[in-house]
């Protein structure tokens, strides 16, 4: 898929978020499915990591299933329980908007 140029709003109701793109699910998803493997490396339940982690065992469960839209501190809090690091990669593609201005 390439980028045409074109960005389109959907309007929604104040305070909704837009979304998860195909990339950022994936992406979630991989990082679940990391996160999963690692807990279960240690012996560690989906309880202990939250316990651990000060945050609900729900948000242990969304982050394996690859909820996209998990709040940051609580993926880093339960990354450091597991003994993993969530580290920018280049992709070797970046999102870069046309700069052409009618006028």
């Amino acid at each position: 898929m390439r980028y045409s140029g074109t960005i389109v709003r959907i309007e929604r109701e104040q305070g909704t978020a837009a979304p998860p793109n195909q990339m950022v699910r994936q992406e979630a998803e991989a990082i679940g499915r990391r996160v999963r493997d690692a807990r279960r490396e240690l012996g560690l339940d989906q309880k202990d990591v939250a316990f651990a982690a000060n945050v609900s065992p729900r948000t242990v469960f969304s982050i394996e299933k690859g909820k996209a839209t998990v709040r940051l501190d609580m993926l880093m809090r339960v990354l450091a329980v597991v003994g993993l690091r969530l580290t920018p990669e280049a992709r070797g593609r970046t999102w870069s908007p046309r700069t052409s201005r009618r006028g």
